[in-house]
């Protein structure tokens, strides 16, 4: 039965894979999406001997591109990401496997493990390859542990211990955070606080200590090899700015998607499913099971401490792909709550949450049947480009304000590190245009496609480029005098 259960997930996490992340399936020729591309050019670049950030630079924590890296070190190509992505999702299945046979016989728990694949649509961008889809094999038996530590402890006068070894992976997942966005574990920074609280409650001190060492230890497992490596490379400043010097500056500059908006409320309230549905059982807990009260109240923390920036914070659907725990949690502790208080409103309850979450599937499902159906219309104007270029690698390519899904296309590296968007990139920041200005300076790329913009190196075009071709779409074509 295990070897069928293991054999099964890993189906359904390669059609989910190849159905839903069209940027790196090898069932889609071609498709562009702009996140995706970045941290696939990046590690393809990082995988042919560059450096990240110093050869490729991009506004993420080194954690995607070394991921993305590792695919193309494999494979040479997208489908070695693919691959990737298929094993992180396998994990993230397993693991939830295992946090809800905490209250379910092996058949029920197949069964919503298999169902918790919709929790993840809910929130997955249409493109695949996202940051957050990775973190999932270390935060779900975060929350497992989690999860056990709470379910034999009584609020206020059990006095009770948490293992270190649990501590250990809630620091690894910590540096995994820290390393994509820090963010990402605000809901076990708020369940780790509860935890401390009750354990000073109770003057578990030595307890403390032990765990204290033990996550610093998870913490450094991670963040020591990453932080030595960008050091003896000289980026070790380079990356903690493009990871949050600069998104700080983003945040404060980048306008509200779509403020005020029925259409922006009704976008958040469908990503947000999972977090409500926790919130209804923490207060169900909290009010009306004593032997739950402590649980009700750590989940509710927890809860509260992501969808507090996420429901305001100025995101995308998928950076709700982290509150994927929160299925697991909701399910087993209305299962608990049903043999505790013998109700059938809570099994009730479990057909509605599922119910609700196949209905805002659709949504994305209707996207990504978008995407399969819409002809990509760059093809021909990248064919048309790599014709004009020549085969010659020695003679260096950048484009300027491009999607960076054209480096793949065309098979070459980017000619400076500041590979695409440039204008994009230096219009939310006080500091970028300098080092976009200098490191095109520095690398004197050959040929340069010019997309749209170029204000920034518009002198150093007129002065040592001249102009080769001007395209349909307004896109121009300058070569190194």
């Amino acid at each position: 039965m295990k070897v069928r259960r293991n054999i099964w997930f890993l189906l359904l996490s390669v059609v989910f894979i190849s159905l839903f992340s069209p940027t790196t399936s090898p069932f889609y020729p071609f498709v562009e999406q702009l996140d995706s591309c970045f941290f696939q050019v990046v590690g393809w670049n990082w995988a042919n001997g560059g450096v990240a950030y110093l050869t490729a630079w991009d506004q993420k924590g080194p954690v995607i591109y070394f991921i993305n890296m590792l695919g193309y070190l494999l494979f040479g190509s997208k489908v070695g990401v693919w691959l990737l992505q298929v094993v992180s999702l396998f994990l993230t299945l397993h693991f939830t496997y295992r946090f809800l046979r905490e209250e379910f016989e092996e058949r029920r728990a197949t069964f919503l493990t298999s169902l918790s694949v919709f929790a993840l649509l809910n929130d997955y961008a249409s493109s695949g390859n996202n940051v957050e889809e990775y973190l999932l094999p270390l935060l779900v038996p975060s929350f497992w542990c989690i999860y056990r530590w709470t379910k034999q402890r009584r609020w206020p006068n059990e006095n009770t211990t948490h293992n270190p070894c649990f501590a250990f992976l809630y620091g690894v997942t910590f540096a995994f955070g820290l390393y994509t966005r820090l963010t990402n574990v605000l809901a076990l920074c708020g369940a780790i606080a509860v935890i401390f609280f009750v354990l000073v409650y109770h003057r578990e001190w030595k307890n403390i200590l032990y765990n204290m060492l033990a996550f610093v230890g998870g913490f450094l497992l991670l963040f020591l090899p990453f932080a030595i490596y960008f050091y003896n490379e000289g980026a070790f400043d380079e990356m903690w700015y493009a990871t949050y010097g600069y998104n700080v500056e983003y945040a404060s500059i980048a306008p509200d998607l779509d403020p005020w908006s029925v259409n922006r409320f009704l976008y958040l309230l469908k990503s947000a499913i999972l977090c409500f549905v926790l919130v209804v059982v923490s207060l169900l807990m909290v009010f009306h099971s004593p032997q739950r009260r402590l649980a009700g109240f750590l989940w509710l923390i927890a809860d509260c401490s992501c969808m507090a920036w996420l429901m305001t914070g100025n995101g995308f659907n998928h950076y709700f792909i982290i509150t994927f725990p929160f299925y697991s949690i909701s399910l087993c502790e209305l299962r608990k709550l049903w043999s505790l208080k013998g109700k059938m409103i809570y099994g009730k309850m479990v057909v509605v949450f599922l119910s609700l979450l196949v209905l805002a599937c659709t949504y994305e499902l209707y996207g990504t049947y978008k995407g399969m159906t819409t002809p990509d219309t760059n093809i021909s104007f990248y064919t048309q480009v790599k014709k004009d270029i020549g085969t010659d690698k020695s003679k260096t390519f950048l484009a300027w304000n491009s999607i960076p899904s054209i480096y793949l296309f065309l098979n070459r590296q980017p000619g400076m590190r500041f590979l695409s968007y440039q204008e994009s990139q230096i219009s939310f920041s006080r500091t970028l245009k300098p080092k976009v200005v200098a490191s095109f300076l520095q690398s004197r790329p050959y040929w340069v496609l010019i997309c749209y913009g170029g204000n920034a190196i518009e002198k150093i075009l007129e002065k040592d480029y001249v102009l080769c071709k001007s395209y349909k779409g307004g896109e121009k074509l300058y070569r190194k005098l």
